[in-house]
């Protein structure tokens, strides 16, 4: 008794749909959105493995003129040139000699030498 009217209302359903201009309209513009976004870049998924891999060429660029010049390459990481200087070793207490800033100076020239900054 009611298989007859859902099956109907399901028939009527699908062929109204597959057969809409209408439908397929929708489906074309939402198709075209979404290649329109991809190549725009705009998808975040994308330009993180970007720069996933931007950041990997970076680190091997650095290991490889690290292993050049014979030294340790910096560590990695957000700090940039801070995250490689050297910590005092009474950093945590408060305070720092003038000896130790003194050297981290000395350290901080000598490499912004070795790179030509200064």
């Amino acid at each position: 008794m009611l298989i007859g009217p859902i099956g109907s209302a399901l028939v009527n359903f699908s062929t109204a749909f597959v057969f809409s201009p209408k439908a397929w309209a929708g489906f074309i513009m939402f198709g075209i959105a979404a290649l329109i976004f991809l190549v725009a870049g705009r998808i975040p998924l994308l330009s993180s493995r970007r720069r996933r891999a931007q950041k990997k060429e970076e680190q091997a660029r650095a290991q490889a003129n690290a292993n050049a010049n014979g030294r340790a390459p910096a560590p990695a990481g957000k700090g940039g040139m801070a995250a490689a200087l050297p910590r005092p070793a009474n950093a945590r207490k408060g305070g720092t000699s003038a000896r130790e800033v003194d050297g981290l100076y000395k350290d901080v020239e000598e490499i912004l030498r070795r790179r030509g900054i200064k």
